[in-house]
């Protein structure tokens, strides 16, 4: 008896590559564009918003590489129906096009170099530095600061080795500095702080496990938020900064957890710490529930930057970056940072001048330097 065999061509084997390159491509446009339309409003498509245009672009200039090297002239004739092989790979890099432009006009805002944005006055300009420290020593952070001159210094998750003496002499240059603290974040200030609180954000977990996945003690943390309100002399009133340290699970659903820590602060009953004349704080409770209306909010959101869930927590406030910054941008990994989740947002009454992340050598994320004036 004769068993049947499968004869694999050479020219066979290069179409059937060329076939999938061509599918692959086409799958990672839809994915990437659905994640762009969408964003995180619902769970599947959050996934898929994590597609970087910058990775996308890569993958289909790749794939369109793959295609035209599969499709090249056979020495055997092709059956009519690869006729066009070739074809597919313009198709790809037409993709890539449209994908590279949305990558330099949307997300990477590369028009701001012909239009940058106007400078503020030095007098009203307040530094901040915002840093997810993580937990690790930060020897050199007293340098940094002093390198950097920050007016406002927020630091989360500080190791207990911290020298808080060494960086507020740095960052007062012979002046005084103010310092607060509230749960894991610490706020040092060029000028007072008149008033502080905190509250736990309460963000629920998944409630299923791809695989049987188990989160990190700190990946599924309920995330915390905190509102300082800091009195600088050039700003008709003190202004309102909040900060926050989100969840890094990536099966919470950005929309659901945005929402609730939302409703966290909306639903905040105090006490509120009221810093006296003689320094000291007071626990007062609040005549009204919630944070008061935040003229800042920085830190570390777990959530990258143009997702649509920000703006339930945010308020209408604007991205830093969005306002003044161009070009490419991550936070996260420090090391190789893929992606941008840690971020500024400014009110109505503040614009942001200069929006930078820095790489302080250690710990897992990147700090930001953020100007702002008045407007």
């Amino acid at each position: 008896m004769r068993v049947p065999t499968m004869r694999v061509t050479l020219g066979g084997l290069r179409r059937w590559t060329a076939t999938l390159a061509l599918l692959a491509g086409f799958g990672l446009f839809v994915c990437w564009g659905l994640g762009k339309a969408f964003t995180d409003r619902f769970l599947f498509t959050q996934g898929l918003s994590w597609i970087l245009s910058q990775y996308a672009v890569m993958g289909m200039v790749l794939l369109a590489l793959v295609r035209w090297l599969a499709a090249r002239p056979d020495p055997a004739p092709a059956p009519a129906r690869f006729k066009f092989v070739r074809s597919g790979a313009m198709l790809l890099v037409v993709m890539a096009i449209v994908v590279l432009g949305y990558l330099l006009v949307l997300d990477w805002r590369m028009w701001r170099i012909v239009f940058p944005v106007a400078p503020g006055d030095e007098a009203q300009r307040v530094r901040l530095l915002v840093w997810n420290i993580g937990y690790v020593r930060t020897p050199s952070l007293e340098q940094k600061v002093r390198e950097l001159e920050p007016d406002v210094i927020a630091l989360t998750n500080a190791h207990i080795t911290t020298d808080w003496v060494g960086i507020r002499e740095a960052m007062g240059r012979g002046g005084r500095t103010y310092t607060a603290q509230q749960g894991w974040f610490t706020l040092i200030s060029r000028y007072p702080i008149t008033r502080h609180g905190w509250t736990p954000l309460g963000i629920s977990p998944p409630s299923w496990r791809a695989l049987g996945l188990v989160p990190t003690k700190w990946s599924s943390s309920g995330g915390e938020c905190s509102y300082f309100e800091i009195a600088h002399p050039a700003h008709p009133r003190p202004f309102v900064a909040w900060f926050i340290d989100m969840p890094s699970d990536p099966l919470i659903h950005r929309r659901i957890s945005m929402t609730e820590s939302d409703n966290a602060t909306r639903r905040f009953r105090g006490p509120s710490m009221v810093r006296g004349a003689d320094g000291l704080d007071t626990a007062q409770p609040l005549e009204t529930p919630g944070f008061p209306e935040p003229d800042l909010i920085a830190g570390d959101f777990n959530t990258p930057r143009r997702a649509g869930s920000l703006d339930i927590f945010t308020r209408g406030l604007t991205h830093a970056y969005d306002q003044t910054s161009w070009g490419p941008t991550g936070s996260f990994p420090r090391t190789w940072p893929l992606t941008h989740i840690d971020h500024v947002f400014v009110g109505n009454g503040l614009r942001a001048t200069k929006y930078q992340i820095l790489d302080f050598g250690v710990g897992r994320h990147r700090a930001q330097i953020t100007d702002v004036v008045p407007r």
